[in-house]
């Protein structure tokens, strides 16, 4: 009996074994039939020292009965043994196709993986490609920047030499054209130095007369700016005129004389003047646009020198404070 149950459980543990190739689920498999093994043994084992403890009967008793009893308890226990085995036999069936299954599942994952593996292995390959294309392209672009940037700095260079060039020419030229303009205002301030401006002349002194030269030397003499007659007046002058169009009821007359000291008698005696004038607003020198201007900006200067009570005149185009030429603000 005991080599039965022996051959069984061997028998059994093969046929496990037989059925799968895996290394790993022989262990599986190994590992569920050692406690069914352990226990087919212990029942054999308790079933062999019964049988022994039974043929030690002390009183004699009568044999055949004992072999009688021995026989059926035999049976029975090959009975018990009978159902662990087919119980092991379908444990043994049960593991062997969980094991197949596992083995089959698994083998497919691992394809998957293997597949996954390929393809991301050719990605790799592909993203490393692009890499050394990148790097090499990163590389040239280098070069090129670095010879551009060269390249801007030469020109950087060149532009500066230029600029400098015409900067140089354009102080050169605007000195040149102050200069120009400086002759032109000049020889215009020449020219006028032998004219006067009335300024606010009614128009009823205007109007009507062929000869203003009589009107200006009307002016002149009623404010007393000359000690000489009317005739005498016109006579020193060459030439006057209206300058436009007369505003608000009044014009502005303009007139030339033949000597340049009796006009700056005229301006003098103008400056010094006291009191309201008759017939005009104001007689005053002719200066050109330039002086004009320069003259404008010069009076606030000019009006605080008088306060303090300094010499003043503007004369030729410059500011004169107590005999000396001072520069005029912008």
């Amino acid at each position: 009996m005991h080599k039965y149950v022996t051959r069984s459980a061997r028998r059994a543990g093969e046929k496990l074994a037989t059925d799968s190739d895996d290394s790993s689920m022989d262990n599986m498999a190994a590992a569920a039939q050692a406690p069914l093994k352990d226990t087919v043994n212990d029942q054999l084992a308790a079933s062999v020292s019964s049988t022994q403890g039974e043929q030690r009967t002390p009183d004699g008793g009568d044999m055949a009965s004992a072999n009688a009893t021995q026989q059926t308890d035999m049976q029975a226990m090959e009975t018990r043994l009978m159902a662990v085995l087919n119980k092991l036999d379908a444990k043994v069936d049960t593991i062997s196709k969980n094991t197949e299954q596992i083995r089959q599942e698994f083998d497919q994952k691992l394809q998957t993986v293997d597949s996954k593996v390929d393809l991301n292995t050719g990605k790799v390959s592909e993203l490393e490609t692009s890499l050394n294309y990148a790097h090499k392209t990163i590389e040239e672009q280098k070069d090129t920047i670095a010879k551009m940037q060269k390249e801007v700095k030469e020109c950087k260079g060149t532009v500066s030499s230029a600029l400098q060039q015409v900067v140089k020419q354009g102080r050169e030229k605007t000195s040149l054209q102050e200069d120009v303009m400086e002759q032109f205002n000049e020889l215009e301030r020449r020219t006028r130095n032998y004219n006067i401006r009335i300024r606010g002349v009614p128009e009823a002194s205007v109007n009507g007369r062929q000869d203003h030269r009589s009107t200006v030397a009307e002016v002149l003499v009623k404010n007393k700016l000359v000690n000489a007659t009317e005739e005498e007046v016109i006579k020193a002058m060459e030439i006057a005129h209206p300058l436009g169009k007369p505003l608000r009821g009044k014009y502005n007359l303009i007139a030339k004389f033949y000597a340049r000291p009796y006009r700056n008698a005229v301006v003098k005696a103008a400056k010094q003047h006291t009191g309201d004038w008759i017939g005009a607003d104001k007689v005053v020198e002719d200066l050109t646009k330039q002086d004009r201007d320069r003259k404008t900006r010069a009076y606030p200067q000019m009006q605080m020198a008088y306060g303090e009570g300094k010499k003043v005149r503007f004369q030729n185009g410059q500011l004169v404070i107590d005999g000396v030429v001072v520069a005029i603000d912008d």
